[in-house]
């Protein structure tokens, strides 16, 4: 599965994981890669979907996990990503945020 793409979808809002996802349901769209941002003065999740439309389609789960508080060192924020990665099968690509709070979330696309 090449993961080659030049398409972009943009959700905003706090329901932005649900509208990706039905989005890649409803169209003929074979998704490649994620964007997200979280803008910490509105509370707003911003998120791109790359994708390709000359590719079979297939859906895709997004799931937002909470790594935590972490110190800022490569290989812890690497362990915590690898941690939470392994509760799911099929990952296709990974995104994270850090909050106001300093609490770090990984993003996961999964492949269904």
């Amino acid at each position: 599965m090449s993961q080659s793409h030049s398409k972009f979808k943009v959700f905003i809002g706090t329901d932005a994981f649900e509208k990706a996802a039905s989005f890649v349901k409803e169209s003929s769209v074979a998704p490649k890669s994620l964007g997200v941002e979280f803008l910490e003065s509105s509370k707003t999740i911003v998120l791109s979907l790359g994708y390709s439309d000359d590719q079979p389609r297939y859906d895709i789960e997004l799931s937002k996990v909470s790594l935590g508080l972490l110190d800022l060192i490569e290989t812890t924020v690497e362990e915590a990503l690898e941690l939470a990665a392994s509760k799911f099968d099929n990952v296709i690509c990974h995104e994270f945020y850090v909050n106001g709070m300093g609490e770090f979330f990984a993003v996961f696309m999964t492949q269904k």
